[in-house]
């Protein structure tokens, strides 16, 4: 958790109690229920992407640890510029938690936009 969340981890005390929570749950849940097996993320072809074409916002923190941030944004740029995709600086997995501000701002503001 603490590696996955490190920008909330460094955030403050609070958020830092917050993730230590998270982790012992989730390690007592781990002992307490029999594991199901996590479904693994869908990495969609580029064919995929251009086919979508409803408005779609990407956002993702610049500190990802499961993915490089730039080059999923890159790559969204040039295969679906359809989709509006943006990288929230100091934040990584995190992102709505530790930038809540400013990604419930461009989630607001995408979402009132007119439709194209």
């Amino acid at each position: 958790m603490g590696w996955l969340l490190e920008d909330l981890v460094h955030k403050d005390s609070a958020s830092r109690r917050m993730v230590d929570e998270w982790a012992e749950e989730s390690y007592i849940a781990l002992r307490s229920f029999k594991p199901k097996r996590m479904a693994h993320p869908t990495i969609l072809t580029d064919a995929e992407w251009q086919s979508i074409k409803i408005p779609t916002l990407y956002l993702v923190g610049e500190n990802e640890k499961l993915h490089s941030a730039q080059k999923a944004v890159e790559r969204l740029h040039k295969v679906a510029p359809q989709v509006e995709a943006e990288v929230i600086p100091n934040a990584g997995h995190d992102l709505t938690i530790v930038q809540a501000d400013l990604v419930n701002r461009k989630i607001v503001e995408f979402l009132e936009r007119p439709c194209h």
